[in-house]
């Protein structure tokens, strides 16, 4: 029975490829051909007009004067500058032997117990002693 099964399902197969071949070819006909446009739409309603643009020298950049990483984005017209936005920038700052009364965010260093370490979160917990640090080199012996 199963070989009675094999050929039909091979003839089956040869007649479904043989009835779709000109369909096929006729697709691929109709799809290398370009674009038709089809009619223009109806005019649509004027907008009203935008605000004035903004030039590259309107723009400025302040940086933080507690936390270089931190930079300020604005716009100036005339005297005034208007803040636009702040990003801070994740990059390494070593701050020195850790200290508990300070807050700590992600990028800085210090050093602890004679390692290097690195903050990945805003913390004040003590390297080592929590989450918010990872061990970046590890105190030497001798």
């Amino acid at each position: 029975m199963g070989d009675l099964s094999e050929r039909l399902a091979d003839t089956v197969l040869l007649a479904m490829k043989a009835a779709l071949s000109p369909v096929l070819e006729r697709l691929a006909v109709l799809e290398a051909r370009p674009a038709v446009p089809g009619p223009p739409g109806p005019p649509g309603t004027d907008g009203k007009d935008g605000e004035p643009g903004v030039t590259a020298d309107a723009l400025t950049v302040a940086q933080d004067g507690d936390d270089e990483r931190v930079l300020t984005f604005g716009v100036k017209a005339g005297d005034t500058v208007t803040p636009w936005g702040t990003v801070r920038l994740t990059l390494p700052r070593y701050c020195g032997v850790y200290d508990t009364a300070r807050t700590y965010t992600a990028g800085d260093q210090v050093t602890h117990a004679g390692s290097l370490w690195s903050c990945t979160a805003t913390t004040n917990m003590r390297p080592g002693g929590g989450s918010g640090w990872v061990l970046q080199v590890k105190q030497g012996k001798g």
